[in-house]
């Protein structure tokens, strides 16, 4: 982990080729992808049930680096990031923090400024263990995007995937944090999962499943919402 002037970089002594990591809510890929998301015609809110003017309280339980999540917010809903890697969690909180300092006029920093001040907060921690103190029904959403499979074409995994990989490594609970999930969910369960992945392990098969090209989303209902 190093500190620029600017950012948080964390980079990789295993292999030191890759490009330093660090979040960017902005500019690049993600900058790009927050602004061509596809608003509410997008597989990630058909996934989480937004649907006119609903919009789910959604706790994304394994963050990341907080794309999926900001998106969200970003449609309106509010969003509560977990992330128990404090490395992991120290690059997302300084995507959000620039954010937040920038003050830029006319830069589009501005209204994701506002929606992160008002529709995100994030939280260091095991999710298993925050999930247990949580009464049932109080939850609309909760998200999962565990750990991808390793994939055999090691040259097309992304960089991110690969120092992330370095870190937290894959994550082997995963099936039992989708258990716990659905004991806590009030209207649903998502689990994100490459195309031609299996299910996570758990206590039952998802209802329905919103397909992408690349990726898709296992989505459990609860009590039929």
């Amino acid at each position: 982990m190093q500190v620029e002037e600017d950012r948080l970089e964390l980079c990789s002594i295993k292999n030191p080729k890759l490009s330093p990591l660090f979040v960017d809510f902005l500019t690049g890929s993600t900058g790009y992808r927050l602004s061509h998301s596809g608003g509410t015609k997008q597989q990630l809110a058909k996934a989480v049930g937004i649907k006119g003017k609903f919009r789910p309280s959604v706790w994304d339980v394994t963050a990341g680096l907080g794309v999926d999540g900001i998106i969200l917010a970003t449609l309106g809903c509010q969003v509560h990031l977990i992330e128990r890697s404090p490395t992991i969690f120290a690059l997302l909180q300084d995507g959000l923090q620039r954010v937040g300092n920038c003050r830029l006029d006319g830069d589009r920093a501005l209204p994701l400024q506002e929606i992160i001040k008002n529709f995100v907060t994030l939280e260091l921690g095991d999710a298993q263990e925050i999930l247990k103190s949580i009464p049932p029904n109080n939850i609309d959403v909760i998200y999962l995007d565990p750990m991808f499979p390793e994939s055999r074409k090691t040259a097309l995994t992304k960089r991110e995937m690969q120092v992330i990989r370095d870190i937290v490594g894959m994550d082997v609970d995963s099936g039992a944090l989708l258990a716990l999930a659905l004991e806590v969910a009030k209207k649903r369960v998502v689990v994100k999962r490459p195309r031609l992945a299996l299910s996570l392990p758990g206590s039952r098969s998802p209802d329905y499943i919103v397909q992408g090209t690349r990726n898709r989303y296992d989505v459990y209902l609860i009590g039929g919402n």
